[in-house]
């Protein structure tokens, strides 16, 4: 539970300081959303056994785009 904690601290704290450096009237593009996922794969080898909660943002001025994405697991064993 602090991992995951620090995990959150940290993404909101990244966040906090790019819309803080961005000038929002010049975002053309934004994007964000979460999705439940039964479990989760990468490169198809299985992290963790339970489901997963995957949040994830894009911003895009111009021809830049960014976008920022997670994965947290939703019970504590669940994690790889």
């Amino acid at each position: 539970m602090k991992k995951f904690k620090k995990e959150i601290f940290s993404i909101s704290f990244i966040l906090a300081m790019v819309f803080t450096t961005l000038n929002t009237s010049n975002l053309q593009a934004q994007d964000f959303g979460a999705d439940l996922v039964s479990s989760y794969v990468w490169r198809g080898t299985q992290f963790g056994s339970g489901a997963h909660i995957q949040p994830w943002m894009e911003l895009g001025s111009g021809s830049l785009t960014g976008g920022v994405w997670g994965s947290f697991p939703t019970t504590a064993s669940g994690g790889g």
